[in-house]
Formats: structure tokens, C-alpha cells, sequence
């Protein structure tokens, strides 16, 4: 009697909530036709047809949209949803797909991830359309994707690894202590706009890789998902674990400013100042910075703020014999580690840095209101199939915002109302 009363509840609830129109909207924004047909084809020759693809598909697209992290989970809404049931195509409880189906269904996507990665790819060139701006600003960063398998057996995840790395900071006492973080899983590595707060590109690897390696394949997924990315992209905010030569290479090829924090380095040969910290004048006042020439590739460097002998203020020893011009430092391959077009201590610098939390607030989104946190799958390519089902649904709700002209609602999430 109590189940049949939360269900009535359930129902009528429905009446009243948008999440049974949301998740349709998504449904119908995604084009899976082709992938449909393909699957479809596939079937026809080696297996029967006792649950339609497309009825798996919508199930694992609501899925997504509600957050679930389990196949169990999600058949559990559908059980207890006649709306979302309908939605899916499913006529009634007695006909819903087994977990075992759901998941033979996700092993088929697995060996389709070309299709689904240009599905997403569809969607990011259909959101560059309809957001002013999308792509102009970006910023990259890597999330920890934490499997529930034991690492420690034999039988856990052969395709994950073990992550280890330590952590020191200083505690209101002024004493330097470390902290060590351990997990065991994947890392999904995401290029995102910074303004609008949508993933653009992405990755997935085992958590014992570095995040610098991976950088220059996942800027060229991103110009593969938008051709324009280049002419559109101003600049790029990474956290330390980018700052290597390749990286800032990469972005200063495709005229991207590199928003990068340096590393301390601890080898000698690395111990390099900061060139900008070297330019002063002949009193020792550190020269201003005027802005980076783009035809030259150098940085300029001007008087000091405040020079006595342009405003005629403060006393300075050096004034009657001070010869001071505009400096220009050329930036290479050799230096542009360690400077940049943007040097690290202007304003701008930190106001571009900045734009590196957006990444952040994606990843939370994502594992907090799309499921994708402590994945109950094994083997890579299925834990990639339940990320790019979270990434699909993110971006295709976004679209579906944007084109109703409600930009500043495409961050929104779908809650699920059985929570």
C-alpha cells in the first residue's frame, strides 16, 4: 500500500514538474538517427530485437538527464514513473528492459564511439551558433573519475591505475605540512568555455597520467569539433600541471594566449627569473608593461608608473641623466615557457586566471548532478560511454536553452523529482 501511495504521489507530481519535458528536449535534440540505423543493422544479423534500440537509447539518455549512476537505479525511476516510461516508449512496468539488456546495450555503444563523439561534436558546432562569444575564452583542466573497483585484486579494472600525488600547504600556524591524495579510476580531461561554462572538448585516460601530455591531442579534438576554433579562441587558463614547453607551444602555434601558473622548479638549470622581474630602469624602478606587439611577438615594457621625470612628481637620483626607452623582449620558443604574451604578474594575467575555475564548476556539475562520479562500470571504453551520456545530455540541454533565448540558463541542471 505504501509503494502504490508514493507512486500515485510520483505521478502527480510529474503533472506539475518540467523534468519528463526536459529530459523529451534532450531526447530530441540529440540526432542518434544514424546511430540508430547502424545499431539496427548490427542487430538484424546477430542478435533478436526483443527490446528496441530505441527504446534502450531513450532509457540510457534519462538516465543521464537524472543523474543515476547505476543501470538499477534507473530502471528503478522507470518502474516507478509512468510519464517517464511513456517518454521512453515503454507500455508498462511488465515490459521494462532487464539490467542485463541495458548493459549489452551499452557494450554495442562501446564499439561506436566515433559516432558518439561526433554526436557531441554536432551539438558543440550548433552551440557556437547560438552563444555570443562561445569558445572565445577556454579553459582546460582534468577531473578525477573514481572507479568502485578494488585495485588491490587481481580482478579489478585492468584499463584504470592508481593515482598518487602529495599535496603541501601551510595551516594557520605558518607550519608547512602535506596531505596525500590517493584514487583509483580514470581522469576525463575537458577544454571548456570559461564564459558560458560548456565543455568544447574531451578526453579519458587512467589516472596515472600527467595532464601536459594530453593537452595537444585534446586542442586538436577541439578544433575537429569546431573548425573555427582557432580564429575564435583568445585565450586558454591551465593550471600548473600544463606548464611544460609543448603546452604553451601548442596554444602560441594557433594564436592562443597560454594563461599558464609556472611551476617552482627545483633543478638548477630551470631555477630561470621571470624575465619581466628583470626590467627596470637605470633607479632600479620596475619598468611598466605597455602590452604585447602581436606583429612582432615581443613584449613592450615602458617607464616606470610614477617616473619623476614624466609626471614631474617624487624625486628620483638618476633623473637629469636618465636615458630611459621602450623596451621590447622577443619571445621564442625558448622563452615563452617563462614568459608568455601575457606576463604572469599584469592584472590581466590574473583576471584571465580566473576563467580557470569555470572548469572546476563543469567537472562538479558533472559528477554531482550527471552521475559521473565513482562509475559503477569496468573497462575504459564503458566508463567513456557513461561520460560521453553525461557530456551529450549536459550540452544538449544547453542548446535547447539557448535556443528558447534563455542564454543565461544554459549551466542549468535536470533534477530528478524522485530525489
Amino acid at each position: 500500500m505504501l509503494r502504490h501511495q508514493f507512486t500515485l504521489k510520483l505521478e502527480k507530481a510529474e503533472e506539475i514538474s518540467p523534468i519528463i519535458e526536459r529530459i523529451c528536449l534532450v531526447i530530441e535534440m540529440l540526432d542518434a538517427e544514424h546511430l540508430l540505423s547502424v545499431l539496427g543493422r548490427e542487430r538484424g544479423v546477430h542478435g533478436r530485437d526483443e527490446y528496441p534500440n530505441r527504446v534502450l537509447w531513450h532509457c540510457l539518455v534519462a538516465f543521464g538527464c537524472l543523474g543515476v549512476q547505476t543501470v538499477t537505479e534507473g530502471l528503478r525511476h522507470l518502474e516507478l514513473s509512468e510519464g517517464l516510461r511513456k517518454l521512453c516508449g515503454i507500455t508498462s512496468r511488465g515490459t521494462l528492459p532487464s539490467k542485463h539488456a541495458c548493459y549489452r546495450f551499452e557494450r554495442r555503444l562501446g564499439e561506436h564511439l566515433d559516432l558518439l563523439e561526433e554526436m557531441f561534436a554536432e551539438l558543440v558546432r550548433k552551440l557556437s551558433g547560438k552563444l555570443p562569444g562561445f569558445a572565445e575564452r577556454l579553459a582546460t583542466d582534468s577531473t578525477k573519475v573514481h572507479s568502485l573497483c578494488n585495485g588491490k585484486k587481481p580482478t579489478a579494472d585492468e584499463d584504470a591505475s592508481w593515482k598518487k600525488y602529495e599535496h603541501s600547504y601551510t595551516d594557520e600556524q605558518g607550519q608547512t605540512k602535506k596531505s596525500v591524495v590517493k584514487w583509483f579510476g580514470y581522469k576525463l580531461h575537458l577544454l571548456v568555455d570559461a564564459v558560458y561554462e560548456l565543455p568544447i572538448a574531451f578526453m579519458l585516460s587512467t589516472a596515472k597520467d600527467n595532464d601536459a601530455p594530453h593537452f595537444a591531442k585534446l586542442w586538436s579534438r577541439g578544433k575537429e569539433n569546431l573548425p573555427d576554433l582557432t580564429d575564435r579562441a583568445k585565450s586558454n587558463a591551465k593550471d600548473k600541471g600544463y606548464d611544460d614547453e609543448e603546452t604553451h607551444q601548442v596554444s602560441w602555434q594557433d594564436g592562443v594566449e597560454p594563461i599558464v601558473a609556472i611551476r617552482k622548479m627545483t633543478r638548477e638549470e630551470n631555477q630561470v627569473l621571470l624575465p619581466e622581474k628583470q626590467q627596470v630602469c637605470a633607479d632600479n624602478r620596475p619598468l611598466r608593461f605597455d602590452g604585447y606587439e602581436s606583429a612582432r611577438k615581443a613584449l613592450r615594457y615602458d617607464r616606470p608608473k610614477g617616473c619623476p621625470k614624466v609626471t614631474g612628481k617624487g624625486h628620483c637620483a638618476m633623473v637629469l641623466h636618465c636615458s630611459q626607452k621602450l623596451i621590447r623582449v622577443q619571445l621564442d620558443a625558448q622563452n615563452l615557457r617563462h614568459l608568455g604574451p601575457v606576463p604572469r604578474d599584469t592584472k590581466k594575467f590574473v583576471r584571465l586566471y580566473k576563467g580557470r575555475t569555470a572548469v572546476e564548476r563543469v567537472n562538479a556539475r558533472l559528477k554531482d548532478r550527471w552521475g559521473l562520479d565513482c562509475v559503477r562500470r569496468r573497462g575504459q571504453q564503458r566508463v567513456k560511454v557513461w561520460a560521453i551520456l553525461a557530456l551529450l545530455c549536459m550540452n544538449a540541454f544547453a542548446l535547447t536553452m539557448a535556443q528558447q533565448g534563455r542564454i543565461s540558463e544554459v549551466r542549468k541542471t535536470v533534477y530528478s523529482i524522485a530525489v
